[in-house]
């Protein structure tokens, strides 16, 4: 993100030590950049965005965004239903290791579905470890504090915790998946201050891909996901920490995060399973169905 070019250039020949001088040559982009963006939708209304971007803040190529949006601006202007979001990340790669990366972030936001609506705000700090091109390891601490409003009433939750996880990614093209397989696992302990409940959380997630025949044009993907909270009931835990199904990466068809509880209030679960499967047909090299 630092450099728009970057040239390497080997010299002619090996220096008496046995070493080989080699000389690089970059060209480094614009340090700072901003960008605006709208939407709209039949469904959600209209929503508007912008961030400001500084590269290589201090010479290590640092990146500090701030970013804000507004969404859901539907025709009754009715403010308490729009989602809100202002947030800042500072990204320090190469930190530690050449192959570690840390995250500082904090966000303030108000999210409105229709399964429950949340106002509040978090800080984070997070590392990221590439141990291998298919292994890495992550973990985060993190203060998120908010107010809920659901179908089980207004309260406000705290949370102080933090994050462990791990991922494998054996697949051979990770945009466009016909052999391999991707695997990640995570541990979230965390404790909830304002009823005074522990909790812990894991998620674990795997997919793989098949291609059949030698032209690889026809390929079979399948997913399973499965996590689950060990701690207070529903009622004591933020939702946004709780299992809701449905979207475009979940189960299609349903709303996102339309699915959760065992009657006709959505209300979120203490766990979920989840697996899905699809067949794959190449038509033309661009597009498949």
């Amino acid at each position: 993100g630092v450099f728009n070019a970057a040239t390497v250039n080997p010299a002619e020949k090996v220096e008496e030590d046995g070493t080989l001088p080699v000389a690089v040559t970059v060209e480094e982009r614009k340090l700072r950049r901003i960008g605006a963006g709208a939407t709209y939708s039949t469904l959600d209304g209209f929503g508007a965005e912008a961030f400001w971007l500084h590269r290589n803040l201090w010479g290590r190529a640092e990146r500090l965004r701030i970013e804000g949006g507004v969404s859901g601006v539907d025709g009754s202007f009715n403010a308490g239903n729009y989602d809100y979001r202002l947030g800042a990340t500072l990204g320090l790669p190469g930190r530690f290791t050449p192959d570690t990366d840390i995250t500082l972030s904090a966000l303030a936001d108000r999210e409105v579905l229709d399964s429950y609506t949340r106002t509040g705000a978090e800080t984070s700090v997070g590392v990221v470890h590439y141990q291998s091109n298919r292994l890495t390891w992550s973990g985060s601490l993190f203060v998120d504090y908010a107010e809920f409003e659901d179908a089980m009433g207004k309260r406000r939750l705290g949370l102080v915790g933090g994050s462990a996880g791990l991922e494998y990614d054996a697949r051979n093209d990770p945009l466009d998946s016909t052999a391999g397989f991707f695997a990640s696992a995570s541990a979230t302990p965390f404790y909830e201050w304002e009823f005074g409940n522990p909790a812990v959380q894991f998620d674990g997630e795997v997919r793989a891909y098949q291609a059949l025949g030698d032209g690889g044009r026809t390929v079979l993907a399948g997913r399973v996901t499965a996590g689950s909270i060990i701690g207070p009931a529903p009622a004591f835990l933020p939702p946004d920490r709780l299992y809701f199904a449905g979207g475009g990466t979940s189960v299609r068809g349903f709303a996102y995060r339309s699915i959760g509880g065992a009657d006709s209030t959505t209300t979120g679960g203490k766990s979920l399973i989840e697996a899905s499967a699809e067949i794959r047909q190449g038509v033309t090299d661009t597009i498949s169905v």
